[in-house]
């Protein structure tokens, strides 16, 4: 809060807010000022915000989509039961929403796990989940869990498929002790193109990006934010167009943008109309592949099945 308002007065937009609890704290604060605000952050309970952008699909969406996914590819079928280990809060539960949904549409079972961010042994999750039976497993938490979860199945014999939502895989874990289980078990289900997707855009990214921070990290959150600042770029263009640059002008031209193509770098193309939707339900998969740049290997084309496309959030 302090940052935000040591800042506010001078800056008409914010283009990238980092996560989902600064998001949410703030939100009362940019609905006063009429800032935009579109975040590196996917939670569904902020798509009811005029002002909020969230830039591809949510996090219930891209569980609803894993879910899927794992039954068509992983070997999970109808009355399986699938572990779900997530933070409390909006971020942890909007992953929740989605795979219980699919849950219910698929004709799985979900046995749940709530744990706090604080939490770093995934030891009694793990066992709760080999008890139960679960066939595959989806986890909305931070990668440092996403690490001990996998560490410790494999300890135990619980050897299942594993779903995350985007934020959970950092490419950082390949160089950890469980960097082979990962590659071996993690899929990686978000809107945002891998930083080795095999497309011209994000071709040029990687290799621009590259050429100005050699030292930097290959990694899919370059995509991310190359990708937003297209929407920043597009959105004011379209207040120039309007010519207003105030920040409701920016705001409403925001809300005017429909049919974006962002080349790939997120899937499908981006509707910003429909506040208390998501701009897109598509997804790629990202298998965690510790010999691909960024760690994670897009397999197949974009997706967006129909539970996906048939889902509908209410406003909360």
């Amino acid at each position: 809060m302090t940052q935000y308002r040591d800042i506010a007065p001078e800056i008409a937009a914010l283009q990238q807010v980092v996560g989902s609890p600064i998001s949410t704290a703030l939100v009362p604060t940019w609905q006063r000022d009429d800032m935009l605000a579109i975040l590196a952050a996917w939670t569904p309970t902020l798509l009811d915000k005029e002002n909020v952008g969230i830039i591809g699909t949510s996090y219930d969406v891209e569980a609803i989509n894993g879910i899927d996914w794992l039954m068509k590819n992983k070997g999970l079928k109808e009355g399986d039961k699938v572990g779900d280990i997530y933070f409390e809060g909006d971020y942890g539960e909007g992953g929740l929403k989605g795979v219980k949904y699919a849950a219910d549409k698929l004709g799985l079972k979900v046995v749940e796990q709530k744990i706090k961010a604080t939490d770093e042994d995934m030891s009694g999750a793990a066992a709760k989940f080999k008890r139960e039976g679960v066939k595959a497993i989806w986890v909305t938490t931070a990668p440092g869990q996403l690490a001990s979860l996998a560490g410790v199945a494999k300890s135990i014999g619980l050897e299942v498929p594993i779903g995350t939502n985007g934020p959970v895989f950092a490419p950082q874990l390949l160089d950890t002790p469980v960097g082979e289980t990962l590659d071996k078990t993690v899929t990686v289900f978000n809107s945002g193109a891998s930083y080795a997707a095999d497309l011209p855009e994000a071709k040029q990214v990687a290799a621009d990006y590259e050429k100005a921070y050699p030292k930097g990290v290959p990694q899919q959150a370059v995509m991310t934010g190359w990708s937003q600042a297209q929407i920043t770029k597009a959105v004011l263009d379209k207040a120039c167009e309007s010519k207003d640059l105030s920040r409701e002008g920016i705001v409403k031209a925001f809300r005017q943008l429909k049919g974006i193509d962002t080349g790939g770098l997120i899937a499908g193309d981006l509707d910003f109309t429909q506040v208390g939707q998501a701009s897109s339900k598509a997804v790629y998969a990202h298998d965690v592949d510790k010999n691909t740049p960024g760690g994670l290997k897009t397999e197949g084309d974009v997706l967006s099945y129909e539970t996906a496309e048939s889902y509908e959030r209410k406003a909360e």
